[in-house]
Protein backbone atom coordinates (compact mmCIF):
# COMPACT_ATOMS: atom_id res chain seq x y z
CA UNK A 1 0.00 0.00 0.00
CA UNK A 2 3.10 2.16 -0.16
CA UNK A 3 2.86 3.25 -3.08
CA UNK A 4 -0.98 4.82 -3.01
CA UNK A 5 0.00 7.78 -1.89
CA UNK A 6 3.20 8.45 -3.06
CA UNK A 7 3.82 10.92 -5.81
CA UNK A 8 4.14 10.05 -9.83
CA UNK A 9 8.26 10.22 -10.99
CA UNK A 10 10.08 10.27 -14.02
CA UNK A 11 10.84 6.31 -13.55
CA UNK A 12 7.44 5.56 -11.87
CA UNK A 13 5.31 4.57 -13.64
CA UNK A 14 7.29 4.73 -16.92
CA UNK A 15 9.71 1.77 -15.76
CA UNK A 16 6.54 -0.56 -16.82
CA UNK A 17 5.42 -1.07 -13.46
CA UNK A 18 1.68 -1.19 -13.30
CA UNK A 19 0.18 1.56 -10.89
CA UNK A 20 -2.34 -0.70 -8.26
CA UNK A 21 -5.87 -0.07 -9.32
CA UNK A 22 -6.52 1.79 -5.40
CA UNK A 23 -3.77 3.99 -6.78
CA UNK A 24 -5.24 4.80 -10.21
CA UNK A 25 -8.44 5.81 -7.93
CA UNK A 26 -6.86 8.34 -5.97
CA UNK A 27 -4.89 9.73 -8.17
CA UNK A 28 -8.05 10.54 -10.44
CA UNK A 29 -10.06 11.74 -7.16
CA UNK A 30 -7.11 14.30 -6.46
CA UNK A 31 -7.04 15.19 -10.57
CA UNK A 32 -10.62 16.11 -9.85
CA UNK A 33 -10.49 17.80 -7.09
CA UNK A 34 -8.00 19.99 -8.07
CA UNK A 35 -9.64 20.80 -11.22
CA UNK A 36 -12.88 21.73 -9.51
CA UNK A 37 -11.11 23.80 -6.92
CA UNK A 38 -9.30 25.86 -9.69
CA UNK A 39 -12.61 26.37 -11.62
CA UNK A 40 -13.79 27.66 -8.35
CA UNK A 41 -11.21 30.11 -7.83
CA UNK A 42 -11.32 30.96 -11.22
CA UNK A 43 -14.84 31.91 -11.00
CA UNK A 44 -13.71 34.19 -7.97
CA UNK A 45 -11.21 35.81 -9.88
CA UNK A 46 -13.73 36.61 -12.78
CA UNK A 47 -16.13 38.36 -10.44
CA UNK A 48 -13.56 40.38 -8.78
CA UNK A 49 -12.11 41.70 -12.41
CA UNK A 50 -15.66 42.25 -13.56
CA UNK A 51 -16.24 44.51 -10.71
CA UNK A 52 -12.90 46.87 -11.64
CA UNK A 53 -13.31 49.20 -14.36
CA UNK A 54 -11.06 48.24 -16.84
CA UNK A 55 -12.96 44.39 -17.53
CA UNK A 56 -15.46 46.78 -20.16
CA UNK A 57 -13.86 45.77 -23.11
CA UNK A 58 -11.14 43.91 -21.90
CA UNK A 59 -10.34 40.63 -23.89
CA UNK A 60 -9.69 37.47 -21.85
CA UNK A 61 -8.25 33.94 -22.42
CA UNK A 62 -8.36 31.10 -20.50
CA UNK A 63 -6.33 27.52 -22.10
CA UNK A 64 -4.17 24.93 -20.71
CA UNK A 65 -0.92 23.81 -22.33
CA UNK A 66 -1.68 20.09 -22.86
CA UNK A 67 -4.43 17.44 -21.66
CA UNK A 68 -3.47 14.99 -19.10
CA UNK A 69 -3.64 11.01 -19.07
CA UNK A 70 -5.40 9.34 -15.87
CA UNK A 71 -4.71 5.45 -17.20
CA UNK A 72 -6.48 5.72 -20.29
CA UNK A 73 -4.27 4.51 -23.10
CA UNK A 74 -2.65 2.63 -20.11
CA UNK A 75 -1.02 5.97 -19.68
CA UNK A 76 -0.53 8.70 -17.21
CA UNK A 77 0.73 11.67 -17.58
CA UNK A 78 1.09 14.35 -20.68
CA UNK A 79 3.55 13.02 -22.73
CA UNK A 80 1.47 11.81 -25.89
CA UNK A 81 0.14 12.29 -29.48
CA UNK A 82 -3.32 10.93 -28.00
CA UNK A 83 -6.42 12.79 -27.72
CA UNK A 84 -6.26 13.43 -23.96
CA UNK A 85 -2.82 14.64 -24.40
CA UNK A 86 -3.38 17.19 -27.24
CA UNK A 87 -7.02 18.27 -26.64
CA UNK A 88 -6.81 21.28 -24.56
CA UNK A 89 -9.36 23.54 -22.46
CA UNK A 90 -9.46 27.32 -24.81
CA UNK A 91 -11.56 29.75 -24.13
CA UNK A 92 -11.75 33.25 -25.42
CA UNK A 93 -13.59 36.24 -24.66
CA UNK A 94 -14.40 39.37 -27.52
CA UNK A 95 -14.31 42.87 -27.28
CA UNK A 96 -18.00 43.90 -25.64
CA UNK A 97 -18.80 40.47 -24.70
CA UNK A 98 -19.91 40.01 -28.25
CA UNK A 99 -18.99 35.64 -28.38
CA UNK A 100 -21.90 34.09 -29.04
CA UNK A 101 -21.04 30.30 -27.96
CA UNK A 102 -19.19 27.14 -28.45
CA UNK A 103 -17.78 25.70 -31.41
CA UNK A 104 -16.51 22.61 -32.47
CA UNK A 105 -14.04 23.66 -34.61
CA UNK A 106 -10.27 22.05 -35.10
CA UNK A 107 -8.08 24.66 -33.10
CA UNK A 108 -4.61 25.11 -32.63
CA UNK A 109 -2.81 26.91 -29.52
CA UNK A 110 -1.14 29.06 -31.55
CA UNK A 111 -4.24 30.66 -32.90
CA UNK A 112 -5.01 32.41 -29.85
CA UNK A 113 -2.18 35.29 -30.10
CA UNK A 114 -3.23 36.18 -33.33
CA UNK A 115 -6.92 36.31 -32.19
CA UNK A 116 -6.29 38.80 -28.90
CA UNK A 117 -4.65 40.91 -30.76
CA UNK A 118 -6.84 41.13 -33.59
CA UNK A 119 -9.52 41.71 -30.55
CA UNK A 120 -7.38 44.62 -29.67
CA UNK A 121 -6.97 46.15 -33.39
CA UNK A 122 -3.31 45.17 -33.80
CA UNK A 123 -2.08 43.06 -37.27
CA UNK A 124 0.39 40.29 -37.03
CA UNK A 125 2.08 39.38 -39.84
CA UNK A 126 1.58 35.83 -41.13
CA UNK A 127 5.05 33.86 -40.76
CA UNK A 128 6.88 33.97 -44.71
CA UNK A 129 6.45 30.38 -46.32
CA UNK A 130 10.24 29.98 -46.82
CA UNK A 131 11.74 28.55 -43.61
CA UNK A 132 15.24 29.98 -43.86
CA UNK A 133 13.23 33.77 -44.30
CA UNK A 134 10.78 32.61 -41.56
CA UNK A 135 13.78 32.10 -39.21
CA UNK A 136 14.97 35.52 -40.02
CA UNK A 137 11.52 37.39 -39.26
CA UNK A 138 12.13 38.89 -36.15
CA UNK A 139 7.63 38.82 -35.25
CA UNK A 140 5.16 36.84 -37.08
CA UNK A 141 2.90 34.13 -36.98
CA UNK A 142 1.44 30.52 -38.17
CA UNK A 143 -1.73 30.85 -36.35
CA UNK A 144 -4.89 32.15 -37.67
CA UNK A 145 -7.18 34.48 -35.37
CA UNK A 146 -10.24 33.01 -34.41
CA UNK A 147 -12.31 36.40 -34.00
CA UNK A 148 -14.85 35.31 -37.00
CA UNK A 149 -15.71 31.69 -35.56
CA UNK A 150 -15.92 33.26 -31.71
CA UNK A 151 -18.93 35.18 -33.11
CA UNK A 152 -20.07 32.78 -35.70
CA UNK A 153 -19.04 29.02 -34.49
CA UNK A 154 -20.88 27.39 -37.53
CA UNK A 155 -18.53 29.26 -39.64
CA UNK A 156 -15.83 26.03 -39.09
CA UNK A 157 -15.42 24.76 -42.49
CA UNK A 158 -12.02 26.53 -42.53
CA UNK A 159 -10.38 24.76 -38.90
CA UNK A 160 -11.23 21.30 -39.81
CA UNK A 161 -7.79 20.24 -38.92
CA UNK A 162 -5.02 20.95 -36.04
CA UNK A 163 -1.38 19.67 -35.72
CA UNK A 164 0.89 18.66 -33.40
CA UNK A 165 4.04 17.11 -32.10
CA UNK A 166 5.92 15.23 -29.75
CA UNK A 167 9.04 12.99 -29.57
CA UNK A 168 10.12 9.54 -28.67
CA UNK A 169 13.50 9.42 -26.13
CA UNK A 170 16.37 6.92 -26.89
CA UNK A 171 15.59 3.99 -24.56
CA UNK A 172 18.39 1.66 -23.81
CA UNK A 173 18.19 -2.33 -24.02
CA UNK A 174 17.05 -2.46 -20.05
CA UNK A 175 15.73 0.71 -18.65
CA UNK A 176 14.42 4.08 -19.29
CA UNK A 177 16.87 6.78 -20.45
CA UNK A 178 16.03 9.95 -18.38
CA UNK A 179 19.20 11.93 -18.59
CA UNK A 180 18.35 13.84 -21.31
CA UNK A 181 15.16 15.04 -19.53
CA UNK A 182 17.37 16.29 -16.85
CA UNK A 183 20.57 17.30 -18.55
CA UNK A 184 19.75 19.24 -21.71
CA UNK A 185 22.62 20.35 -23.92
CA UNK A 186 22.25 23.36 -26.71
CA UNK A 187 23.94 23.40 -29.76
CA UNK A 188 25.28 26.73 -31.06
CA UNK A 189 25.22 25.26 -34.37
CA UNK A 190 21.52 23.80 -34.33
CA UNK A 191 19.08 25.94 -36.47
CA UNK A 192 16.32 25.29 -34.17
CA UNK A 193 18.21 26.98 -30.99
CA UNK A 194 17.40 24.33 -29.14
CA UNK A 195 18.94 20.66 -29.01
CA UNK A 196 18.84 17.56 -27.33
CA UNK A 197 22.10 15.55 -27.22
CA UNK A 198 21.17 11.98 -26.53
CA UNK A 199 17.51 12.31 -26.37
CA UNK A 200 14.67 11.90 -29.10
CA UNK A 201 15.86 10.45 -32.14
CA UNK A 202 12.36 9.60 -32.99
CA UNK A 203 9.66 12.35 -34.04
CA UNK A 204 5.70 11.64 -33.74
CA UNK A 205 3.90 14.35 -35.89
CA UNK A 206 -0.13 13.67 -35.89
CA UNK A 207 -3.03 15.26 -37.15
CA UNK A 208 -6.74 15.64 -36.03
CA UNK A 209 -9.32 15.86 -38.59
CA UNK A 210 -13.28 15.60 -37.69
CA UNK A 211 -12.91 12.02 -38.36
CA UNK A 212 -9.45 10.41 -37.98
CA UNK A 213 -6.50 10.77 -36.04
CA UNK A 214 -3.22 10.11 -37.92
CA UNK A 215 0.51 10.03 -36.60
CA UNK A 216 3.30 9.36 -38.33
CA UNK A 217 6.84 8.34 -36.53
CA UNK A 218 10.07 9.57 -38.59
CA UNK A 219 13.65 9.81 -37.63
CA UNK A 220 14.78 13.01 -36.57
CA UNK A 221 18.16 14.53 -36.18
CA UNK A 222 19.16 14.73 -32.38
CA UNK A 223 22.05 17.68 -33.10
CA UNK A 224 24.61 15.96 -31.48
CA UNK A 225 27.64 18.07 -33.40
CA UNK A 226 28.00 21.24 -34.21
CA UNK A 227 25.96 21.69 -37.27
CA UNK A 228 22.48 20.67 -37.87
CA UNK A 229 20.64 20.58 -41.46
CA UNK A 230 17.75 22.55 -42.52
CA UNK A 231 14.98 20.23 -41.50
CA UNK A 232 15.53 18.12 -38.70
CA UNK A 233 13.13 15.29 -39.13
CA UNK A 234 14.05 12.65 -41.90
CA UNK A 235 10.44 12.07 -43.66
CA UNK A 236 11.84 8.91 -45.39
CA UNK A 237 12.75 7.38 -42.21
CA UNK A 238 9.41 5.85 -41.05
CA UNK A 239 8.93 3.52 -37.44
CA UNK A 240 5.42 3.80 -37.52
CA UNK A 241 2.13 5.17 -37.99
CA UNK A 242 -1.03 5.23 -36.16
CA UNK A 243 -4.56 5.88 -37.25
CA UNK A 244 -7.72 6.05 -35.54
CA UNK A 245 -11.33 6.63 -36.36
CA UNK A 246 -13.33 9.03 -34.60
CA UNK A 247 -15.97 8.99 -37.23
CA UNK A 248 -16.90 5.39 -35.71
CA UNK A 249 -15.81 5.91 -32.59
CA UNK A 250 -16.79 9.79 -31.38
CA UNK A 251 -14.66 10.69 -29.17
CA UNK A 252 -16.17 10.30 -25.44
CA UNK A 253 -15.89 11.71 -21.87
CA UNK A 254 -14.15 8.31 -20.97
CA UNK A 255 -10.94 7.01 -21.01
CA UNK A 256 -11.59 4.41 -23.84
CA UNK A 257 -10.65 6.08 -26.86
CA UNK A 258 -7.78 5.93 -29.56
CA UNK A 259 -7.29 2.12 -28.78
CA UNK A 260 -7.43 0.56 -31.84
CA UNK A 261 -4.97 1.31 -34.50
CA UNK A 262 -6.58 0.85 -37.86
CA UNK A 263 -3.09 2.23 -40.28
CA UNK A 264 -2.05 -1.08 -41.43
CA UNK A 265 -5.46 -2.29 -42.89
CA UNK A 266 -6.08 -2.60 -46.59
CA UNK A 267 -9.17 -0.47 -46.25
CA UNK A 268 -7.43 2.42 -44.73
CA UNK A 269 -4.23 2.59 -47.57
CA UNK A 270 -5.69 5.54 -49.21
CA UNK A 271 -6.81 7.34 -46.49
CA UNK A 272 -3.10 6.66 -44.82
CA UNK A 273 -2.01 7.97 -48.24
CA UNK A 274 -3.87 11.08 -48.27
CA UNK A 275 -3.55 12.05 -44.93
CA UNK A 276 0.35 11.69 -44.29
CA UNK A 277 0.85 13.65 -47.75
CA UNK A 278 -1.09 16.39 -46.01
CA UNK A 279 0.76 16.20 -43.03
CA UNK A 280 4.38 15.91 -44.61
CA UNK A 281 3.28 19.16 -46.30
CA UNK A 282 1.97 21.04 -43.58
CA UNK A 283 5.31 20.43 -41.60
CA UNK A 284 7.63 21.19 -44.28
CA UNK A 285 5.36 24.16 -45.83
CA UNK A 286 5.72 22.05 -48.76
CA UNK A 287 9.12 21.67 -49.60
CA UNK A 288 9.20 18.16 -49.22
CA UNK A 289 9.33 16.09 -52.63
Amino acid sequence: MKRICEPLTKAYPLDNTTVPVAAQLYSRQAYFASVSWTDANLGRVLDAFDATSISKGAVLAFWGDHGWHLGDNDLWEKMTNYEHATKIPMMIGCSGGSCVGRSAALVEAIDIMPTILEEAGITVPTCPANADASRATGFCTEGRSLSTLLRHPDADAAFNVSYSQFPRPEHPATKVDLSCRDNPKTQKGCAEGFCLDGCPNKMGYTMRTDTYRYTLWVGFNKCSNSTCPKALADWTAVYGEELYNHSDAPVPQSYDMETDNIASLPSSRATVADLKARLIAFNTRGQHP
